[in-house]
């Protein structure tokens, strides 16, 4: 934030604090409308959003849409904790459930160690945030084919049911 927007580093420290909140207002926001547009659907807007979030993200100097950005990718963060045992149970049910989801809960934290670290290499690289966004945004992409990919299987495991 200080060096996209040039924001002073007492109030990237307010926005590092309120972003917990986002993430928990993400986790109950996103939760109950997966209960009405499906967990397939809130997976592939979550990714599709963060796709463009991430690539407009490094050109954005306004400091209030910077944070509106930031403040919606925390959201999106937060559903897609609080929506996946849902969403796997949909998937897989939940006789397996819990097996599955420590696996993934597993890749997560790998994730969290990983994730600063592509951050870091890409800054040292090229002594900026942007290509490190770029390639979250790449993820993101990779992230959405399997999201779609996932809700063809979920249909038709589910038209197999009903024909059953």
């Amino acid at each position: 934030a200080q060096e996209v927007t040039g924001m002073s580093a007492l109030v990237a420290g307010g926005v590092v604090g309120l972003i917990g909140l986002f993430n928990g207002g993400g986790r109950l926001g996103w939760a109950s409308f997966s209960d009405f547009i499906g967990r397939p659907n809130t997976y592939i807007i979550f990714f599709v959003s963060q796709i463009l979030a991430f690539w407009l993200l490094p050109s954005m100097k306004e400091v209030l849409m910077f944070q509106v950005v930031l403040y919606f990718i925390a959201t999106c963060y937060g559903g897609g904790f609080s929506c996946m045992p849902a969403y796997l149970s949909d998937i897989f049910g939940t006789r397996q459930l819990s097996a599955i989801h420590g696996r993934i809960l597993t890749a997560w934290g790998l994730a969290g160690v990983a994730g600063p670290s592509i951050v870091s290499y890409f800054h040292a690289q090229t002594g900026g945030y942007t290509a490190s966004l770029y390639f979250f945004a790449a993820c993101f992409v990779l992230n959405f084919i399997i999201a779609a990919v996932l809700k063809q299987y979920g249909q038709r495991k589910k038209e197999t049911r009903t024909a059953l």
